[in-house]
């Protein structure tokens, strides 16, 4: 089975209203907004029969589905939350940008302070291998969101170990890269059981 994991299109993470650029983007990590993909640049249209995306607007609302396509919903696979604000200030934001988001994001996994435990983002993660694995399709594609994707990522890759060495996220995630760019994707082979 191969399973391609797919990043979302691109869309308009700045503010449309009176929201600051940090105000809006803090409301999107922790999900206190659900912005819709409206300004998306392109739209993803995955090849195979069965597709699992994340549940929030600007993944969903950026797949061109096919006929015969089945769409599998999930909120295992919606962005990791987390509160920025409790990380970055206004000004580290502005001044570094998602540079300041990422180094935000690896503290509070590894000091289990997302909105999330880690324990839980691990137990969403086999659950949603064990659900692919079990669908038998020769080839799935998964929609999501890059700190998902990554911890994903990362888990496979350690076969695991991550979750008792949860430090080994700093081979996947670093500062001063980007995580994934819009649509960029990875595939993973697995065997049945």
């Amino acid at each position: 089975m191969k399973i391609i994991f797919r990043k979302i299109s691109k869309y308009n993470y700045h503010s449309k209203d009176k929201k600051s650029d940090f105000e809006y983007v803090s409301s999107v990590l922790n999900q206190t907004i659900n912005p819709h993909s409206e300004k998306a640049e392109s739209v993803i249209t995955p090849e195979s029969q069965i597709v699992y995306v994340s549940s929030l607007n600007r993944a969903r609302e950026c797949i061109k589905t096919r006929k015969g396509q089945k769409i599998i919903t999930s909120k295992v696979l919606n962005e990791i939350p987390f509160e920025l604000k409790s990380f970055v200030n206004e000004k580290s934001y502005l001044k570094y940008g998602s540079i300041s988001v990422r180094k935000a994001f690896i503290k509070a996994f590894l000091d289990d302070d997302l909105l999330i435990t880690r324990e839980q983002l691990f137990k969403q993660i086999e659950s949603l291998l064990k659900k692919i694995e079990r669908s038998k399709h020769s080839i799935v594609s998964v929609i999501s969101h890059s700190f998902r994707l990554k911890l994903i990522q990362a888990y496979i890759s350690t076969n695991g170990k991550i979750i008792t060495n949860p430090k080994l996220i700093r081979k996947f995630i670093k500062p001063n890269e980007r995580t994934f760019n819009f649509e960029e994707e990875f595939e993973v082979n697995i065997q049945y059981k």
